[in-house]
């Protein structure tokens, strides 16, 4: 019996034993890791890739299978951002394995004892541009609006931080940012009225490179919305003759030349406003108190005992607000007779 219990405790040993020194052999094992490239911290680097874009990387880790074991438990989360160190700028070929290697103490989540020896692809060009500080002019998109005069940015110069290369290779009308007010007014804004509000600068030039910073970030926007309007005829504005004095009409009674036997002369005129308005003022005028008048002055009567005739301009009162004649009704010719 004694002999049995010390096979067994020699056969638990020498296992114990065997398990111990697989955990020390070291060995191979290749695992796929999320990769991304990023400029390294106090840099001015703008990074792209050029060609496909490298979003994981196989590599060949080498350990102890102890850590090696580890190390396939947490593969699915494992990722790794290469910092890229200052660099001239125009296209460069990344040796994967080499920068990894110099920027080992900057990964991750790579357990100790764990060393990279291999990556694949083994390469990967970059274009290296630097971020410099530019005077960006500021342009408008006022979408489905229509603005009285030009639109106005203050200030309307913002300075953006963008990279060099690819500035200086746009045109220069795409050095710009444009600002899509037209999805930013207010519903209710009014026409006719100054809008002004502040607005965020797009963090993208009309070329298409991005803006790594601005300032500033908010600038004031301000005009006025277009008032769209529209000509109507009003056919039948009443015309009063207004003496300056009303003994005036003692001696003198009017009589038009359109019409003599008109009590009440109308005319028609030509107004020009908002689109509702107008069209109001059309259906019924009436309900505006629209007429016309004409002074009558004794400077026009010369102590005449006789018939007078007379050709007087016609002022129009009572338009509403934003609606203008859109041209002077002709003038009036009409007699005055003496009564006696």
């Amino acid at each position: 019996m004694q002999q049995v219990r010390l096979l067994a405790l020699t056969i638990a040993m020498t296992g114990m034993i065997w398990i111990a020194a697989d955990q020390r052999v070291t060995r191979l094992v290749e695992i796929d890791v999320a990769f991304t490239i990023k400029p390294a911290p106090g840099t001015t680097l703008a990074l792209e890739v050029d060609g496909p874009p490298v979003d994981s990387l196989r590599i060949t880790f080498k350990g102890p299978n102890r850590v090696l074991s580890q190390l396939k438990m947490i593969q699915e989360t494992l990722s790794i951002d290469l910092p890229i160190s200052e660099r001239s700028s125009g296209p460069q070929t990344l040796n994967l394995l080499d920068e990894l290697l110099a920027q080992a103490d900057q990964l991750v989540g790579i357990p100790e004892g764990v060393a990279i020896v291999a990556t694949t692809p083994g390469t990967m060009t970059i274009v290296v541009d630097h971020y410099v500080e530019k005077q960006v002019r500021l342009k408008v998109d006022s979408g489905n609006y229509d603005f009285d005069g030009d639109p106005q940015f203050d200030p309307s110069l913002v300075m953006a931080w963008v990279p060099e290369r690819q500035f200086e290779a746009l045109p220069p009308d795409k050095q710009t940012i444009t600002i899509p007010i037209g999805r930013l007014i207010p519903g209710q804004a009014q026409e006719g009225r100054l809008i002004q509000q502040d607005v965020l600068v797009p963090h993208m030039l009309d070329g298409g490179v991005s803006v790594l910073r601005l300032d500033p970030e908010r600038v004031t926007f301000s005009a006025t919305l277009l008032q769209h309007t529209k000509q109507v005829r009003l056919p039948t504005i009443p015309v009063h003759l207004m003496p300056s004095n009303i003994d005036i009409w003692k001696r003198y009674e009017p009589r038009f030349a359109e019409d003599p036997d008109k009590r009440i002369l109308t005319i028609a005129i030509w107004v020009r406003g908002p689109e509702d308005v107008v069209d109001d003022m059309a259906q019924d005028s009436s309900m505006y108190d629209i007429f016309g008048y004409i002074r009558i002055t004794s400077e026009d009567l010369r102590d005449s005992e006789t018939t007078v005739l007379l050709s007087k301009p016609v002022y129009i009162q009572n338009l509403p607000g934003g609606v203008v004649l859109d041209e002077e009704p002709d003038p009036v010719d009409f007699e005055l007779i003496p009564r006696f």
